[in-house]
């Protein structure tokens, strides 16, 4: 690019690197600028620097104004610059890293079976934001989605989506399907905190799903879909792009097995029963325990995400894994990744919470 041609014109002329090449607010003060107290040389010598760059091709004139050498490119070097990117297209200014890293890039992360809220919105532009930025500095990137389709959410809404599925054959539009299903989300979610017998239906319901029941499969597989559809409308809608889709009903059974593989009862114990459940004790490492197999034999967020990163490793090897949520996703991330590299111990310090 041309400033760091004049960047390096400024290096060799001045035999230091030790100087900001500035960009002036006013076009009278020419288009690039250093100050001359960085470049520790008395007047004459000042004079002699300004001599020199004025004879480089690449600018038209150079000035000493006041403390400052004004820069003014030339017109043939913008000529240049403008061939170039001409021929280089969407590649112009692309950085050749020689530190490029294989990067793998979580974001989105919506669940299905209810609308997305703002926090899902950040998610998807951060992300696709962050993975351009990245690839632009050369590095290769992997970009995954990691949705939750699958759990309590979903039981909550179907537990009233088959109380109303006579609705369903007269909705038409995508619009109204996934309206349907956040409005079934929401009174699920009512009924779970205020009757016991709902809450109840809702957890028995939850497990039916993890156990493949044949009787609610048909209508969690058409509801799922619906949803699928309509992110794919929305990341359309915000250009994101994905290299694979995640789905927690594809991470759950890996990472329960990975639990039971790694409790107190194996030779390596990582995780260990209490009250029933199977919980990984953080505080030996200066966190916090965190349950990651419920005692209904159920698993948590955790062990989805154990499952998450052990499928991750083996569909795309990684230098680096990132994954970009919430603030208040901290602790509970740390807590995931130290669990991880003591599953997988070449997994350490290549996972990051951003």
């Amino acid at each position: 690019m041309l400033q760091d041609r004049i960047l390096d014109l400024c290096k060799k002329v001045f035999s230091t690197d030790q100087f900001t090449l500035l960009t002036p607010t006013y076009p009278t003060f020419g288009d690039y600028a250093v100050h001359t107290s960085q470049l520790n040389s008395d007047s004459e010598k000042i004079s002699s620097l300004v001599h020199a760059l004025s004879q480089s091709p690449l600018l038209d004139k150079v000035e000493l104004k006041g403390a400052f050498i004004n820069m003014f490119v030339s017109i043939q070097a913008l000529h240049g610059e403008l061939e170039s990117i001409m021929q280089e297209g969407d590649d112009y200014g692309k950085l050749q890293s020689q530190f490029s890293r294989r990067i793998m890039l979580e974001y989105g992360q919506p669940n299905t079976h209810k609308l997305p809220h703002l926090g899902h919105l950040f998610s998807y532009l951060y992300g696709e934001s962050l993975s351009r930025v990245l690839e632009w500095a050369g590095h290769t990137i992997f970009r995954c989605n990691y949705q939750g389709d699958i759990g309590l959410h979903v039981a909550k809404c179907l537990y009233v989506a088959q109380q109303k599925s006579s609705h369903i054959s007269q909705l038409r539009t995508l619009d109204e399907k996934v309206s349907f299903l956040q409005t079934c989300y929401q009174e699920g979610s009512a009924a779970y905190e205020s009757d016991l017998a709902s809450k109840a239906a809702i957890d028995e319901l939850n497990k039916r799903l993890y156990a493949h029941d044949t009787e609610i499969a048909d209508l969690w597989k058409e509801t799922r879909q619906w949803s699928l559809d309509y992110y794919l409308q929305f990341e359309k809608t915000l250009d994101a792009r994905f290299d694979r889709y995640f789905f927690e009903s594809e991470t759950w059974k890996v990472g329960i097995d990975l639990v039971k593989e790694h409790t107190e009862k194996s030779e390596l114990p990582i995780f260990e029963e209490s009250d029933g459940a199977v919980v990984f004790k953080g505080e030996n490492y200066g966190l916090h325990t965190r349950v990651f197999i419920t005692s209904h034999n159920t698993p948590t967020y955790e062990a989805k995400d154990l499952g998450l990163i052990s499928l991750k490793k083996d569909v795309w090897p990684f230098d680096v894994s990132l994954v970009t949520t919430a603030n208040e996703q901290n602790a509970y991330w740390k807590v995931v990744i130290k669990a991880a590299e003591l599953v997988f111990p070449e997994m350490a310090g290549k996972m990051k919470h951003l």
